[in-house]
This record gives C-alpha cells, sequence and structure tokens, in this order.
C-alpha cells in the first residue's frame, strides 16, 4: 500500500543524495532517508510511513527488517551477465581476481562446471577472451612474480598455470600435478619468488578434513615447479566439531601486512598466521554457510553467506562493521568475490546465475 507521511524534520531535497528513499514518500514525491524495509511489500520505508503500514490490517502482520546502514544502495551495484557456452550444465562462478595490465584493469573468472576461465575488461564490462582448462577450475589468483595465473582444479588436482598477454590474451602453458584436490587459493609474494596458499578438504579425492598448503613458486628453463613448504590441517581450529563432522574450506584469502590467512569453512571464519598458529575464529549470526571471501588493504574481511545471501564486512580483528548486500540487491549465493583497492570496488560472483555484481564501496 503506497502512502506518504508528512513529517516537516525528515524532509530532504532532491539535491541532497539519498541511499535507501523510502518508496511511499518517493512515489508521492518526497526524498526521505527510510529506516526499514517491509520483506512482503519489497518498500523502504521510514518510521512515520512504517507506522501507517502496521495500522491497517491486511499490512500489520509484515515481516519488517532494519535497514543496516553500511548497506551499498543499488545506484553503486553494477549488474553484468557474462556470456555462457552451455545452459545445460550448472552455473557457478567459482573464483576470480583483479590484473592489470597497463592502464587496463581486468576482471578473471573461473566457471566450474563450463571448464572455462574468462577475462572481462573492467573498462567496458565485456568479457575479451577466455580458455577451457578441460577439467573444473575452481580458484585464480595472479603471481606478482611470475607474472602469471594460477587456477586451481578441483576434480584433476592439479594447478593450472595460465599466461596473459597485453591485449588480455589467455594461453596455458602447464599443468602441476598436486596430492590433494584444490579449491580457493591466494598469493604470498615474496622478494623473489611467489608462496601459493590453498585450501582442500570435502571432496572425493580427499583423505584429510581440511587443510591449508602452501606451495613454493620456482620458475626454471624447463617450466615451472611447485614445492610443498607448508601444511595444516585446520580440525583443531574447531575442537567441538564431532569425529563424524568434516571441515568444507572453500575459499582463502591472505592479509600480508597484517601475516594473516582467513579461511571460509562453511561455519565462519578461520584465522591462522603465517606459522599456521590459530588467530581465531569468528562469524555473526547473520551469516549462513561462509563462502567466498576477501579483504581490503585496510585488513577489513568481506565474507559471503551462501544460504543467506548477503555479504557482511568484519573488521581485521573480526568485529562486525556491518552487512553492506543482501537478497534485497539481487544477490544469490555468493560463491567468489574480490576487491580492487585502486577503485575501491568489490565483485561478486554466485551459484546459478552468469551474474556477476560490481560493488562501488
Amino acid at each position: 500500500m503506497a502512502t506518504t507521511c508528512n513529517m516537516s524534520d525528515e524532509l530532504l531535497t532532491e539535491s541532497m543524495w539519498i541511499g535507501f528513499p523510502c518508496s511511499p514518500c518517493k512515489k508521492g514525491g518526497i526524498i526521505v532517508e527510510a529506516s526499514k524495509y517491509c520483506e512482503e511489500c519489497g518498500e523502504n520505508m521510514c518510521d512515520g510511513c512504517l507506522r501507517f503500514h502496521q495500522r491497517f490490517a491486511a499490512t500489520s502482520d509484515h515481516t519488517v527488517s532494519v535497514i543496516s546502514k553500511t548497506l551499498v544502495p543499488k545506484e553503486r551495484i553494477t549488474e553484468v551477465t557474462i556470456p555462457t557456452y552451455s545452459t545445460s550444465s550448472p552455473y557457478e562462478i567459482t573464483g576470480m581476481c583483479f590484473v592489470r595490465r597497463g592502464e587496463k584493469l581486468a576482471l578473471l573468472l573461473t566457471e566450474r562446471y563450463s571448464l572455462f576461465v574468462k577475462i572481462m575488461d573492467m573498462n567496458s564490462n565485456k568479457v575479451v577472451s577466455s580458455v577451457s582448462i578441460q577439467s573444473e577450475p575452481y580458484g585464480v589468483k595472479h603471481l606478482p612474480e611470475s607474472d602469471k595465473l594460477a587456477v586451481t582444479s578441483l576434480d584433476t588436482q592439479e594447478i593450472v598455470f595460465i599466461e596473459i598477454d597485453d591485449e588480455l590474451n589467455l594461453r596455458i602453458i602447464q599443468r602441476v600435478k598436486i596430492p590433494q584436490s584444490c579449491r580457493g587459493l591466494d598469493v604470498i609474494s615474496g622478494p623473489f619468488n611467489d608462496n601459493i596458499v590453498l585450501v582442500s578438504g570435502g571432496h572425493k579425492h580427499d583423505t584429510n578434513k581440511g587443510s591449508v598448503n602452501i606451495y613454493g613458486v620456482v620458475n626454471n628453463p624447463d617450466g615451472i615447479q611447485l614445492f610443498p613448504l607448508k601444511k595444516f590441517q585446520l580440525q583443531s581450529f574447531r575442537p567441538n566439531l564431532k569425529s563424524y563432522q568434516t571441515l568444507y574450506p572453500k575459499n582463502v584469502t591472505i592479509d600480508s601486512l597484517r601475516k594473516k590467512i582467513y579461511v571460509s569453512d562453511g561455519r565462519g571464519v578461520l584465522v591462522l598466521d603465517f606459522a599456521g598458529k590459530s588467530q581465531g575464529t569468528f562469524s555473526d549470526p547473520k551469516l549462513d554457510r561462509s563462502r567466498g571471501i576477501c579483504c581490503d588493504l585496510d585488513g577489513n574481511v568481506y565474507v559471503g553467506g551462501e544460504m543467506s545471501a548477503n555479504i557482511l564486512k568484519f573488521d581485521c580483528h573480526g568485529n562486525l562493521i556491518g552487512e553492506i548486500a543482501d537478497k534485497r540487491v539481487g544477490l544469490k549465493s555468493p560463491f567468489s568475490m574480490c576487491f580492487d583497492s585502486s577503485t575501491k570496488t568489490l565483485v561478486i560472483g554466485s551459484q546459478n546465475e552468469n551474474v556477476i555484481r560490481i560493488l562501488r564501496l
């Protein structure tokens, strides 16, 4: 029901930017900041309109939620459809990362079931190149020292290395077998070489119940070699788990400045230092089945809830800053995400849709 309130102390002019205007007031030509959201009506409401809304029997029992001050308004979210080559298989964007080529900022995407790695020009928001790795790609990261892409192959227990040229063309150069399945990955860059940090567990190939594995990357004339450096079993980080319960680490992100490793394991976030020592865990009741994860240069951690269909922002100590996106902006099962600090852009990939969402924070 569209109603408008007339509260002069709440009125704001059109020239003032409003992130979440009250929907009924806006229909009446008045711009007022909303504080609540009606789930059934799909409308934002100021306090005055909400009181009016709740007086009617037909709408008095509607579910109303508070609009978080940290939510990113729809006006700062861009949806981009990624061309798909198959309509018969499920669609999952399981990994993504940014890479720069001169003035070009590009986004790499892995599509698990289509078997493709794709690259999108962020200036045009168009896919300009792709390559099939002939297996299930999961995570993807750029290796700064070797200037190559590392892609985890979930079903073949491999890391696939890909070259990217100045025109954003992709070419597979090598596949390296590893002794466990591999899901999400990130990179610790050293002065002379890159170290790949990947998570495994929860797959038919795994004999462990979840681990973090670190490999050194060495570029030789005859190809890339991986050297196992460290392996951290994650079961001990959840001491209250029953013996039959399994950790399902899906993604990992690295805060190199603070030397922290963050792992999303479905129950929240595990925090390790670079020596593998536990730095605690964190989560929130609003977060249901943590999946996608990334961090920014300020140490903030962004975590996606697969079942809660939202993105929560935490500080480097695991304190909740707020919810920045949810299903009200069309978010569905956020599987992957990445952050570019130079443009303050967060990109989110989801399950069962070939759409990414670009948030300008």
